[in-house]
């Protein structure tokens, strides 16, 4: 196993865990980026850019549901950045 010597201090580094912080870095992006997309289709159909389906919510629902969609996409966009933290 590899060492890295920080201030006199011999500190142990884990490359397995490295990839899997990376792989749920990727993961959390694509969640979100899925979800921001969901959210602003679902903002679209409220401002009726396209009304299907017709009869299932009133307007302003789709609005505010896919606003909250969406922001929940951003978060997870902006909080899924790897740290540079080890």
């Amino acid at each position: 196993m590899p060492h890295i010597m920080i201030d006199g201090n011999t500190c142990f580094a884990s490359f397995n865990n490295l990839g899997h912080h990376l792989r749920m870095h990727a993961l959390l992006r694509a969640i979100g980026v899925l979800a921001l997309v969901a959210g602003l289709g679902f903002m679209g159909q409220g401002f009726r850019f396209f009304a299907y389906p017709a009869e299932s919510f009133s307007h302003n629902q789709w609005v505010y549901y896919g606003g909250g969609v969406a922001v929940v996409g951003l978060l997870l966009i902006m909080f899924s950045r790897p740290s540079d933290e080890p």
